[in-house]
């Protein structure tokens, strides 16, 4: 079975019981599947990754994006987000194996001082 699959508005990551889509313009979830004994589709509305910079006082989100870039690596689908006026890159890397689908992120500091960031993850409702 293909795993990641690159479509022509993102990518479609694959494991045996859910399928999500990453869009290409802002590497982040466009469509969560379950299937099980049927197939339901979650949501089609946009999922986000939110870093919340605490020096900064200012949550980044896709809306702040300035550019995006995605490789496809094997079972790994990497996503590097550069944000506007953001000291910091996100990294995002999706692990898809057989039975699970694991998402890792950091924060690559460019300059500046030491800060305190969360990031997390929304899907919609």
């Amino acid at each position: 079975m293909i795993k990641i699959e690159q479509l022509e508005n993102g990518w479609r990551l694959k494991n045996g019981n859910m399928t999500l889509d990453i869009s290409r313009m802002t590497g982040c979830l466009s469509a969560l599947t379950v299937n099980a004994a049927k197939v339901f589709e979650w949501t089609r509305h946009e999922g986000d990754v939110v870093v919340r910079d605490d020096r900064m006082e200012r949550s980044f989100g896709h809306k702040h994006l300035r550019k995006v870039n995605v490789e496809s690596k094997g079972d790994e689908l990497r996503i590097e987000k550069i944000f506007k006026d953001a000291p910091w890159r996100l990294l995002e890397t999706y692990h898809v194996e057989d039975d699970t689908v694991r998402w890792e992120a950091q924060l690559v500091l460019e300059k500046g001082e030491y800060r305190s960031c969360e990031i997390s993850y929304h899907i919609p409702w």
